[in-house]
């Protein structure tokens, strides 16, 4: 759940915005010059994965209002794993989840609207703060434009790193997010509900823009007026990635592994095949375990 949110929420990079009044003396094409964007999205913990996939794309296209300075993304991602393939959709607002089995048959449902942070996302950006540097377990980020920032998220730490037209990076302890600008739309349907749902909530927020998130969604320039905006903090560390040993003496390690599981074997297993759909592979992810049986 807790990965299915971080995407989700990534997806739902923007829901709606409009210049604050901050904004106001800049050119009026500021918003309207949003770029479609591309994000891709990589997950550095061996222990984190959507459907067995470290790496993915979302694909998140603005949509401007004709009657105010006020914009939402619509936004696709698609993640394929052994048998499945799965299609995350944001279409004005509201959320679903597409899945196309072995067979070619697809059944969408709505994602519940209280799973997904989509009101979060801005204010991170609007909080940004500009930062001299960062590092990850003790390795400094490169930034190479000089305009780096931190803000929190859902809890979390994360840098920013603006690059103006080429997009920005986001860096933090679990994932890697790069952000690129598109030069063309893209085309995104609104999928057609197989359950008993008559249609999907919607989850939209409007949301003021500091000149600094604006320069994020737009890809225009952070100047230093907009720098001097802001107070510049100390240096920011983050944990690193993986904990590659153990703190205390090695010991054996017994997995239960009955959920949803009505089949108890006699002996203990030295695999984890019955619980790989439902809790993954935890090999590599136990450095405290001397021996592991299921």
């Amino acid at each position: 759940m807790v990965i299915r949110v971080v995407v989700i929420s990534a997806i739902a990079l923007l829901g709606m915005a409009h210049p604050t009044a901050a904004t106001q003396s800049l050119p009026a094409q500021s918003l309207t010059g949003a770029s479609p964007v591309k994000l891709h999205v990589n997950f550095k913990r061996k222990s984190m994965k959507l459907h067995r996939q470290s790496e993915f794309d979302i694909y998140a296209t603005p949509v401007v209002s004709t009657n105010g300075p006020s914009v939402h993304y619509n936004s696709l991602a698609t993640v394929q794993d052994a048998d499945s393939k799965f299609t995350y959709t944001l279409l004005d607002g509201s959320a679903y989840l597409t899945t196309t089995d072995a067979f070619d048959v697809e059944t969408v449902r709505c994602l519940p609207p209280n799973t997904l942070p989509f009101d979060e996302i801005l204010p991170a950006l609007n909080s940004a703060t500009p930062i001299p540097s960062a590092s990850i377990g003790g390795k400094s980020i490169e930034c190479a434009s000089g305009n780096l920032f931190k803000t929190t998220f859902s809890g979390d730490h994360y840098a920013i790193c603006a690059l103006g037209e080429a997009g920005f990076m986001v860096y933090s302890s679990d994932l890697d997010i790069a952000v690129e600008y598109l030069d063309s739309t893209v085309s995104i349907s609104k999928p057609v509900l197989t359950d008993t749902s008559a249609a999907c909530e919607i989850d939209q927020k409007l949301t003021s823009l500091t000149p600094t998130a604006l320069a994020l969604v737009t890809g225009s320039k952070i100047t230093s007026s907009h720098s001097r905006m802001l107070i510049e903090e100390a240096h920011m560390t983050m944990e690193a990635t993986s904990c590659e040993t153990c703190m205390s003496t090695p010991r054996p390690c017994i997995f239960l592994h009955g959920l949803g599981n009505p089949n108890e074997e006699a002996e203990l297993q030295d695999t984890p095949e019955l619980t790989n759909r439902k809790l993954g592979d935890i090999h590599g992810h136990a450095p405290c375990c001397s021996d592991m049986q299921w």
